[in-house]
């Protein structure tokens, strides 16, 4: 089954009033409701209260390091996705990102085109409105697409992905 847009809620966490606004206008066109935090401990707060779908996650605000935030959210609840957004992007940022269980690593500055396809990606694979829109509702979640002949059953897919939080970059 797959996920309608205007099901689904995105936290946008970013010190940067320009990137929280710029994302909401892209993210609100394709018609996810939005919700926004400046700091660490407000992203935090908002997260257990309203508890998104998806967040958008810058990993330096005052309030808090986006690092221990996506401790925190992956601790409350692992069946949200995060997305990194950082404009202090490097290799090991984006590793350590993924093994804390990032869903996927954007760097700043992103152009709209590029927000679109990520956040999409991740709403198709593992976005939450509820288990019935999700291909699996344990602790695994399926980022690759269906193939003709593979079931979320199967051992894995050809080319995708089986894995608690695979990366998106890491499938195929």
């Amino acid at each position: 089954m797959e996920t309608n847009a205007a099901e689904l809620t995105i936290l946008i966490a970013d010190d940067e009033e320009d990137i929280r606004d710029g994302a909401e206008r892209i993210l609100k066109r394709i018609g996810f409701r939005v919700i926004k935090a400046s700091r660490g401990d407000e992203a935090e707060r908002m997260s257990e209260a309203l508890r998104p779908d998806l967040v958008l996650l810058d990993l330096k605000m005052p309030g808090g390091d986006g690092m221990e935030v996506l401790k925190f959210i992956r601790g409350m609840d692992s069946r949200i996705l995060v997305i990194v957004i950082t404009g202090f992007a490097t290799v090991e940022t984006a590793i350590e990102a993924m093994k804390r269980g990032a869903y996927d690593f954007i760097p700043k500055p992103f152009e709209p085109d590029q927000l679109r396809i990520v956040v999409n990606r991740a709403a198709a694979s593992g976005a939450r409105p509820s288990c019935s829109s999700r291909r699996s509702c344990g602790p695994f979640r399926i980022s690759a697409p269906r193939r003709a002949g593979s079931t979320p059953s199967s051992p894995r897919f050809p080319t995708g992905c089986w894995s608690p939080t695979p990366p998106a970059w890491w499938c195929s």
